[in-house]
């Protein structure tokens, strides 16, 4: 029998963590080799805290990954430092903040302060306070805590000034409203109810506070992601991808009106398909798969052939929403996704509905074929598709009669398509090379 079906495809598509990705910088065993500068602002804040006995702490995630963050933050156009540490000797159970600028060609420190964490989430500088200015941003993250803190500050006349706490699961900092200033848009669960909530921030004359908030359609664990992007009708909208409590996928659409946040999913849309459509078994965030512009929301079916069948597999169709009196959604494209492998194979129109696919185990091959009614029938085959490294074994006479489609680094991606001319359905290789994309290029 040619089929051999696994879910090992949908596995590794629903657990895409590394082993690393779940230390800390910190744990790491051979901590990052500090720069010349670094090592003068570290022996800096030694001398400044009168001990050796310092441990760095490194945020997690963002752009700013480094225990030392040089930003000019009280606007006299040269940079301070930013360290973040803890020390050995301390009971306390709080990371600490270091401020230090240079003086003749000396650091010295200006500030200390603890923070509102152990470690170290997220750094961020925005405007967010009033125009121009360059606020610090930091998530702190307590290990214990159901949610993170996020702190804003202001730095002025060497003192960091706390002008903002709340709590939080997931973070957006942008201009969401295009008023030259950034807004800050935090997700966050409630312990007592259960219910998600995103909420906007904003800030004026130096001031930040919570301006609008809305209840999410569902509840959810955590967040794969969250980003600003636009829809039809809409200049900015927010998309939320959010993990459930049975380990699915599903999204949310947020956009501003007149000033507030609304719910493009409102609470009388909690059964319909729309909502229920965007639930998917697969790590597959929001995108524009396209280019049109537009966020596409990831919507996944079973493929012809997998109704009843112990293992599945699926096609994912990328959805736009316009909103209206009644949200509607549109297919922008389909698409085969194998995140194991790293690409995504668009169907042509003419295959939706009309073609399967399975996949060997032992060598990962997928293949396409059309649905006869029987999924041990695929003697109306149409694409193989197969990835090597270039470390691994390669059986020359396996892959004899494929061409090479795509390489990225040590990765090679073949496909083999049957010289049948009667078929239909069939492709050629130059149409397989403008459907065929790699998931990051």
């Amino acid at each position: 029998m040619k089929r051999i079906l696994t879910g090992i495809l949908i596995l590794l598509m629903l657990t895409s963590c590394s082993p690393s990705a779940l230390l800390g910088v910190e744990d790491l065993l051979h901590p990052p080799k500090l720069t010349e500068e670094q090592t003068k602002i570290f022996e800096a804040l030694q001398n400044d805290r009168g001990t050796s006995g310092i441990k760095l702490k490194y945020p997690r995630s963002g752009q700013f990954q480094s225990a030392f963050v040089l930003q000019d933050i009280d606007e006299d156009g040269q940079d301070e430092a930013i360290v973040f540490y803890e020390l050995d000797s301390s009971k306390e159970a709080l990371a600490r903040i270091n401020i230090l600028d240079q003086q003749d060609g000396e650091w010295h420190s200006q500030y200390d302060v603890p923070g509102m964490g152990r470690n170290i989430d997220y750094v961020r500088f925005a405007n967010l306070s009033e125009p121009n200015s360059n606020d610090i941003v930091i998530g702190w993250d307590n290990a214990n805590a159901a949610e993170m803190t996020v702190s804003v500050y202001t730095y002025k006349n060497q003192v960091l000034n706390t002008i903002f706490d709340s709590n939080y699961s997931e973070i957006l900092i942008s201009d969401l409203d295009a008023n030259g200033m950034d807004e800050m848009l935090l997700l966050s669960n409630n312990t007592v109810t259960g219910a998600s909530r995103a909420r906007l921030v904003k800030g004026s004359k130096g001031k930040v506070f919570t301006v609008s908030g809305v209840s999410l359609s569902r509840s959810y664990n955590g967040y794969l992601q969250m980003i600003a992007g636009s829809l039809p009708g809409k200049s900015v909208a927010i998309f939320i991808d959010g993990i459930t409590e049975t380990g699915e996928i599903g999204t949310e659409v947020l956009y501003l009106e007149e000033g507030n946040l609304v719910s493009a999913f409102k609470k009388d849309l909690q059964n319909s398909e729309l909502l229920i459509g965007t639930l998917r078994p697969a790590r597959l965030a929001c995108s524009d798969v396209n280019g049109d512009g537009y966020i596409e929301i990831p919507s996944m079916s079973l493929l012809p052939g997998y109704e009843e069948a112990e293992s599945k597999m699926y096609f994912t169709q990328y959805l736009t929403l316009e909103i209206g009196a009644v949200n509607q959604v549109s297919v922008a494209e389909t698409n085969i996704v194998n995140q194991a492998e790293g690409y995504r194979l668009k169907f042509p129109e003419s295959w939706v509905g009309q073609v399967t696919v399975s996949q060997q185990v032992e060598t990962g091959e997928m293949r396409f074929f059309v649905y006869q009614g029987n999924l041990d029938d695929d003697s109306r085959e149409l694409l193989r598709i197969r990835v090597y490294s270039e470390k691994d074994y390669q059986d020359q006479f396996a892959v004899e009669n494929y061409r090479t489609i795509k390489t990225k680094g040590l990765f090679r991606y073949y496909a083999y398509i049957p010289p049948n001319t009667e078929e239909p359905l069939a492709i050629n290789y130059a149409q397989l090379r403008e459907l065929f994309t790699l998931l990051t290029e």
